[in-house]
């Protein structure tokens, strides 16, 4: 069963595109209705000639998005000025996002900024922090995923390497 934020997320995108899309369609309908009255066929073609554009820029949006195995890949290690970048800028460590508001988790030990939604699949996944190894929540055991975390990063490179060998 698909993670709910990962299927909000791409559902949030599906939506800014169909609104775009439907919205640009109106225009174009508009504008080109009163050029093309006699021949309502063109105005077809430009239509689907839009459609077949925007479903071609959909996907290739779609494929440079990480795959929810990839979002949640444990770097190898930190460096000290990313840290401090991370931190400064209130960025969230695993998914890049702002981390802003009362929907932030701030590790006890080294101060590193979570959201909520990576820091609760943090939770349930290993309950580790990723740059100080401090339990995420207290009352959970810790679960550190090396193997698990292993067979992702080959996973996800094989994903890569299917997807440059299609083009």
């Amino acid at each position: 069963m698909p993670d709910r934020s990962l299927v909000g997320d791409e559902y949030l995108l599906l939506m800014a595109f169909v609104g775009l899309g439907s919205a640009v369609g109106v225009l174009l309908g508009e504008v080109l209705s009163k050029l093309i009255e006699t021949k309502t066929a063109y105005l077809t073609i430009v239509l689907l000639f839009v459609f077949i554009c925007a479903i071609i820029v959909v996907f290739q949006v779609y494929e440079t998005l990480p795959s929810s195995s990839e979002k949640f890949i444990r770097p190898d290690n930190f460096d000290e000025e990313d840290l401090s970048l991370y931190k400064e800028r209130k960025i969230c460590l695993v998914c890049k996002g702002n981390a802003i508001g009362f929907e932030v988790y701030v590790c006890t030990e080294c101060g590193v900024l979570y959201c909520l939604k990576c820091a609760r699949a943090l939770s349930n996944l290993e309950n580790i922090c990723w740059t100080c190894n401090a339990p995420i929540e207290q009352s959970k055991p810790i679960n550190p995923l090396e193997e698990e975390q292993e067979e992702l990063r080959e996973e996800v490179e094989v994903n890569k390497l299917k997807k440059i060998s299609k083009r």
